[in-house]
């Protein structure tokens, strides 16, 4: 209900931004106290009608993906806009363009309470957008370089799972892909904000501290888990790394 809320005030603060000049319209007829279009004018431009805007407005409705469409061009919306007009509306983008990577605040709140769990947010290409990550890891003794460390093998963990692969020729038995020019792995573009969360345990068995080596515990899941997602979302279960699109072709 908020982001209806939110949807409607959006609403209206486009519609009050754009002259009706830039819609091929001539004057609004006497002196009005509110600017842009009116409610009218823009139902006439979209094809719905005056009400149904009314109700969108004060967050009563909720647009279908055809409506979001036909708002979008009569509004002149940039993509990024018409992205988060979708977003607010619960509707996938349909326009050609890029898929959304914006992230709700409903999506984002649940993945700050889940602290104890490791979850992950991704958009309709199953590309990471954010994720958590809890680890078991006794004894925390300097956290600054903990979550550094949490956070880099994370990282590698996606390489891992999506990106890294080594190419060998069959014939001289030389590797096709030498240098980092070939050999693909994460850029900052590739990495998605990772929340490290620390369940903290005194482990008198390890060491006299109770602290453990944490070199390896966010790397040897990233993968298995990446993998899992492909195949609940696919059903395809690939078990050979990287997980590379024409595997599931």
């Amino acid at each position: 209900m908020a982001e209806r809320h939110e949807l409607g005030g959006v609403l209206r603060g486009w519609r009050e931004r754009l002259a009706p000049a830039a819609v091929g319209l001539s004057g609004t007829g006497g002196q009005r106290r509110s600017p842009g279009l009116r409610r009218e004018k823009l139902a006439s431009l979209a094809s719905v009608s005056p009400d149904y805007i009314k109700r969108l407005e004060e967050g009563r409705a909720r647009p279908s993906a055809a409506v979001l469409d036909s708002l979008a061009r009569a509004l002149r919306l940039t993509r990024a806009e018409y992205e988060y007009f979708c977003v607010l509306a619960g509707q996938a983008a349909t326009r050609t363009g890029q898929v959304p990577r914006h992230i709700g605040p409903g999506a984002q709140r649940l993945l700050d309470r889940l602290t104890d769990a490791p979850a992950g947010v991704y958009d309709a290409a199953w590309t990471m957008l954010a994720c958590n990550a809890s680890w078991a890891t006794g004894r925390i003794l300097n956290p600054k370089t903990a979550e550094n460390q949490m956070r880099g093998g994370g990282i590698m963990g996606i390489g891992q799972a999506l990106l890294e692969g080594s190419a060998t020729d069959p014939a001289t038995a030389r590797l096709l892909n030498p240098g980092l020019n070939e050999y693909l792995i994460p850029t900052h573009a590739d990495a998605p904000p990772i929340n490290v969360t620390f369940i903290e345990e005194h482990d008198p068995d390890i060491s006299p501290l109770g602290s453990k080596g944490i070199g390896e515990l966010p790397v040897v899941g990233a993968a298995p888990a990446i993998a899992n997602a492909v195949f609940h979302a696919t059903g395809r279960r690939i078990r050979h790394l990287p997980v590379m699109p024409e595997d599931l072709l």
